[in-house]
């Protein structure tokens, strides 16, 4: 039998792979749903839905996750659908203005700083800030960063 036609690797591709088949919309949705679920990572959900039983050989890839970088995109597409705007600085402010005495400062120019911290614990440093020493004794109140995030400074206080 002669061929007519002969399968030739595309782009840059060195050997010919095998013809892509689009995961079934179902598949995809009830990934999403155990995304949303929030209670499993990833790889969870994707062990979980290769080790269905009932899939046959030539429908793998369609009837179930392709791979697990199928399943990371679903769940960068789940988180971006999620958020409440592309803005950081803008996310910042809507959570300050709903998370009412949670969030005390944000200060935006001219660099970027914010006071998070529970009531309680404000009231605890200005306590500490607030005491008097005898014979002008210097009280010394200092922190130490936790975390460098590029050119900012992440601390926590216990």
């Amino acid at each position: 039998m002669k061929r007519v036609c002969t399968r030739w690797p595309w782009g840059t591709a060195k050997v010919t792979s095998p013809e892509y088949t689009r995961t079934a919309p179902s598949v995809l949705r009830k990934i999403e749903h155990d995304i949303k679920s929030g209670d499993k990572t990833a790889m969870d959900v994707y062990r979980e839905n290769i080790s269905n039983g009932s899939v046959s050989g030539e429908h793998q890839g369609v009837l179930n996750a392709r791979n697990v970088k199928q399943v990371e995109n679903l769940v960068r597409k789940v988180n971006e659908e999620e958020r409440l705007s592309k803005d950081d600085i803008y996310n910042l402010l809507l959570l300050a203005y709903h998370m009412d005495g949670f969030i005390h400062e944000v200060t935006v120019f001219p660099d970027l700083s914010s006071i998070i911290a529970l009531p309680e614990m404000i009231s605890i440093v200005n306590q500490l800030l607030g005491v008097n020493t005898e014979d002008d004794i210097l009280f010394v109140f200092f922190y130490d960063t936790t975390f460098k995030l590029g050119d900012f400074c992440f601390t926590t206080s216990i």
